[in-house]
This record gives C-alpha cells, structure tokens and sequence, in this order.
C-alpha cells in the first residue's frame, strides 16, 4: 500500500468522523508535511505520513527508522515552536502476494522520534482502519494535552 493510499484513508476517516483533513503539497517547497488534521473538539494537526513494508518475524524486536527527512523535521518543528501540534502517523504493513496486506498497524509519534520500536505500533482489525485512526490521533492530542 502507498502512502498516498495511507493519506487519502486517513482523509476519509477524519471527515466520516466530522472533522476535516487536507493534503498539504508545495512542488516548490521542500519538507511540507503531508496532512493538515483537525478533528471537532481538537485543536489542528501536522502530521507526516510514513509507510512501510515489515516482513513477518517471530521473536524479533524490530526497530524502525521513522524516515523523517531533515527538510520534513526542520517544518514540523518550526510550527511545533509557535504552539501547532504535529506528529508522524506511520503505517506498517505485512505483504502478501498480489500487493494484499496480512496485517496492518498504525503508530502516531512525536516528530523527534527517528527510531520506533515495532511494540509501540497499534494492530488495525480488519474493516476498523476509521476507528483506528480516529482513536490513535484523539489519543495523541490527549498525550500532547497533558503533557504541556
């Protein structure tokens, strides 16, 4: 799955739930990131959309690079310091064959974050990515209540 299929998802659930989502693309500017996010009773949302393809392994923690650019980092921190709220959504997914997915999961982590460790991701159930993506960005904006 691409990310733009990830970002036009993410879209849907946000507006399905009330809210609305734009794609955010600037050709001529380097490192806007992907999503503007505002959710009804929620403050609005940077967020970077990262996708990526996770074979299936037993027993194994695995740590993934976040793959944030420094361009991509330097915007979100940018708005971070006059008060915007911003994070990277990132989706992993297992392949099968004929680009189908065995499993998807779905994290929302700070823009400083480089490494993430594969536990820290949420198991999407099947026909539930809506509900999942809206309980993951509400539970963020929690998080970034709390701890200001």
């Amino acid at each position: 799955m691409k990310e733009l299929a990830i970002q036009k998802r993410i879209i849907d659930a946000v507006c399905a739930h009330g809210g609305m989502a734009f794609k955010l693309s600037n050709r001529f500017l380097k490192g806007v990131s992907d999503l503007l996010i505002k959710l009804p009773s929620q403050p609005a949302l940077l967020a970077e959309v990262k996708v990526h393809v996770v074979p299936r392994t037993k027993g194994t923690r695995i740590r993934l690079d976040t793959d944030i650019t420094v361009m991509q980092r330097k915007f979100m921190y940018d708005f971070e310091n006059v008060g915007m709220a911003c994070c990277v959504i990132s989706a992993l997914y297992e392949p099968v064959k004929n680009y189908q997915t065995r499993s998807m999961r779905i994290g929302i982590f700070p823009s400083v974050v480089q490494e993430v460790e594969i536990d820290l991701y949420t198991v999407v159930p099947r026909g539930k990515f809506e509900a999942t993506v809206i309980n993951q960005i509400e539970e963020w904006m929690l998080h970034l209540e709390l701890n200001r």
